[in-house]
């Protein structure tokens, strides 16, 4: 699992929130994966996810991303 990032609970507004997360899925037909999310006001934001066989992609990018993440 992600550990977070430096997530605030009152964002200003031009300032995003980011997290990973993965899901194994269950049920047959449900697809694992593992996502970046950043999500900002007004419901603008990023979503970056691939299957769960490529977390380590998925890590390496959230580790290049710089927090606090803003629209500049």
């Amino acid at each position: 699992m992600f550990k977070r990032k430096e997530l605030r609970d009152f964002p200003h507004l031009d300032e995003f929130w980011i997290y990973g997360d993965e899901y194994r899925g269950g049920p047959p037909g449900d697809l694992d994966y593992s996502r970046i999310v950043i999500h900002g006001g007004g419901n603008k934001g990023w979503l970056y996810s691939r299957r769960l066989d490529k977390q380590t992609e998925v890590k390496g990018v959230l580790g290049r991303i710089m927090v606090p993440v803003s629209k500049s």
